[in-house]
């Protein structure tokens, strides 16, 4: 094979997909799946590539890959990779927008709903033969009268919003790269405090960065109603 691909780790059954598709490419495919960084290093000395999942690839690990070209996230994030070494070194990095955008939406949506309906809890009390402790000092919010706050609107938030609607939910959206005082799909582009002051629910799906490092402290969940579910 011409080039070489090490792939950090992957929670699927096999590498198949991406073997057939590689080795067809004249790309070698190296299962690197261990948590032990020195043996995960030693292959990537002659590495073209790198394809990595939830795998920490830091400054140090990176350090030897001096010949790759290119590390792929099978995912949106990519704040698990020091973007700042693979600069320095020459290495572009990649992501997947589109990657499990329904999945993700439907995850959020279930833990909503969980919250709300206090399902996990009922079913504790259930368990432990409380059929008649019944406690609704937190209120169940009705679906068709609440409203869903969405802190970042790019794929999965849109996504969400869609989804929801179909539920009788009022969606509002914060991002700061849309002007507040629009519309887009249907949803209301809000500041950011307002979004808190009047969201029943918040759902955030920004990257991590800089900027969105610790944007819910203190003072974001005093604006929040105190029954909000984030």
């Amino acid at each position: 094979m011409k080039y070489k691909a090490v792939i950090t780790d992957y929670v699927w059954p096999n590498l198949d997909i991406e073997t057939k598709i590689l080795n067809d490419n004249d790309i070698e495919v190296v299962d690197c799946n261990t948590k032990n960084d020195e043996e995960l290093k030693k292959e990537l000395i002659d590495a073209d590539a790198i394809l990595f999942c939830f795998r920490d690839i830091n400054a140090d690990i990176l350090s030897v890959a001096e010949n790759c070209k290119v590390a792929s996230r099978y995912g949106i994030g990519v704040d698990n990779i020091d973007i700042s070494k693979c600069t320095d070194q020459g290495i572009v990095v990649t992501n997947i927008p589109d990657y499990c955008l329904e999945e993700v939406s439907d995850h959020a949506i279930a833990m909503l709903l969980s919250l709300n309906r206090r399902i996990s809890d009922h079913s504790n009390m259930v368990k432990d033969g409380g059929w008649y402790n019944l406690n609704l000092d937190i209120p169940v919010q009705r679906l068709s009268s609440s409203t869903l706050g969405i802190v970042g609107f790019g794929r999965i938030g849109k996504t969400i919003a869609k989804r929801v609607s179909g539920l009788g939910v009022k969606c509002v959206a914060y991002d700061p790269l849309l002007q507040s005082g629009t519309s887009i799909e249907g949803v209301s582009i809000v500041e950011f405090q307002d979004l808190l002051e009047n969201s029943d629910f918040i759902t955030v799906h920004v990257p991590l960065n800089d900027k969105t490092y610790h944007l819910f402290s203190e003072k974001e969940f005093e604006q929040m109603k105190n029954n909000a579910i984030l």
